[in-house]
């Protein structure tokens, strides 16, 4: 949770040690799960949180997952693909314009990310809630063999996922350049999901 200090933390331990506490019988008490699973998801959806106590390298990272991809057949020369997946929980507007450097910034922090973990495409999943409604956006960031391009065109050309009802974000996005422009910068596209409860991780 953001901006922390000792009487808000008297506070927290008083609502999850409260009185509806169980006292067990070695003397230990029972935190109230309730009180407890109110403040997690409370502390989960803080905008706050991640806006203001996070960089971009730690809202990829807190909850981030890692994919490896097999040849389709033993004897095919194809290497396998490792893909990592960041979900975030604020606006990706939020993310993405952090920094000063805006875009540019972003850009950065997301390929020296996407190194260190040593992958060459990354999805990151935004999902916020909007007046009690899911919002979902999703970047697409890869670099070599047009990549990005490739899952462009199955996010919205494929049956598969016509389900999500991806549709590409037009923004500055462009800045950050493409597989063809010679630069050393690597390509990124933006989605809106117009079905909100379509799971991206299928």
């Amino acid at each position: 949770w953001s901006n922390k200090d000792s009487k808000n933390d008297e506070k927290l331990q008083e609502k999850i040690f409260s009185s509806s506490s169980t006292k067990q019988g070695n003397g230990q008490v029972q935190p109230n799960c309730a009180a407890l699973y109110e403040l997690l998801q409370s502390s989960k959806f803080d905008r706050a949180f991640w806006e203001d106590e996070m960089n971009v390298r730690d809202c990829l990272r807190i909850d981030y997952k890692r994919f490896q991809v097999s040849p389709p057949s033993p004897t095919t020369t194809t290497t396998s693909l490792a893909f990592g997946m960041s979900s975030v929980l604020l606006p990706m507007d939020s993310l993405v314009y952090k920094k000063e450097g805006g875009m540019a910034s972003f850009q950065k922090e997301a390929q020296d990310y996407m190194e260190s973990v040593n992958v060459n495409l990354l999805l990151i999943l935004s999902m916020t809630i909007v007046n009690d409604e899911a919002q979902r956006e999703m970047i697409v960031i890869g670099k070599g063999d047009n990549i990005v391009k490739d899952v462009t065109k199955y996010l919205l050309e494929s049956d598969d996922a016509a389900f999500l009802e991806c549709a590409e974000k037009k923004n500055d996005i462009a800045v950050v350049g493409d597989d063809s422009d010679g630069s050393d910068k690597i390509p990124m596209k933006w989605f809106i999901q117009g079905n909100t409860k379509g799971s991206r991780k299928q």
